[in-house]
């Protein structure tokens, strides 16, 4: 199944992305891997793992994915300009959040992993997949954001990276489905701030 293949999945995307941000150290070829990963299969095993999650929220299913979370945070450093790379890198990270220690990862240290990763989309608010990863990985996170300054921080900027997504991508339904699933989860963990953040951008016209 999708979700049995999760961490085979996550495995070869940990290890191309750091080919990718060591090339020095890669196969021949290695660095054109991350061109190649289908869209489609990143997509199908999101939406078996989020209907998993959400069918059996207190399931172990995903103790056991491999923590590829670091990997990808390097990459994401490395790799700025590369719109593949960092398809693949917030892919990674979006899949390996239904993991225990990929959402520990993220949201350690006040967070910085996750808020390292939404400002780095953020500079790239033309790119469809790289948004629509981006707030899937935002809306796994959601519901164990701190209640505190950096969590009501990070929802407020998904609110807006919500509202961007559904002004640019009025076409793309990937986009606008992972755009509607993060405002729900973000109004679900911070009602008020995300209600006051929607109707500050306009969302409810």
């Amino acid at each position: 199944s999708q979700v049995e293949s999760l961490p085979r999945i996550l495995a070869s995307l940990a290890q191309w992305l750091s080919w990718a941000s060591q090339p020095e150290l890669a196969p021949r070829g290695a660095t054109l891997l991350l061109a190649q990963v289908p869209e489609s299969a990143l997509r199908a095993a999101f939406a078996a793992a989020l209907a998993q999650s959400e069918a059996r929220p207190r399931s172990n299913t995903f103790a056991e994915l491999p923590d590829c979370v670091p990997h990808a945070i390097r990459a994401l450093a490395a790799l700025p300009d590369d719109p593949q790379a960092q398809r693949a890198v917030f892919a990674c990270m979006a899949l390996a959040s239904f993991g225990p220690e990929g959402r520990r990862a993220l949201l350690e240290e006040r967070c910085v992993g996750l808020r390292d990763a939404m400002a780095a989309a953020a500079r790239r608010p033309r790119l469809p997949d790289v948004q629509a990863w981006a707030l899937a990985l935002l809306a796994v996170c959601a519901p164990e954001l701190p209640r505190d300054a950096d969590g009501a921080k990070l929802a407020w900027d998904g609110v807006a990276s919500c509202a961007g997504a559904f002004r640019y991508f009025r076409n793309a339904p990937w986009v606008l489905e992972r755009s509607a699933h993060t405002l729900v989860r973000l109004l679900g963990a911070f009602p008020r701030r995300v209600a006051t953040a929607a109707a500050a951008k306009r969302m409810r016209e």
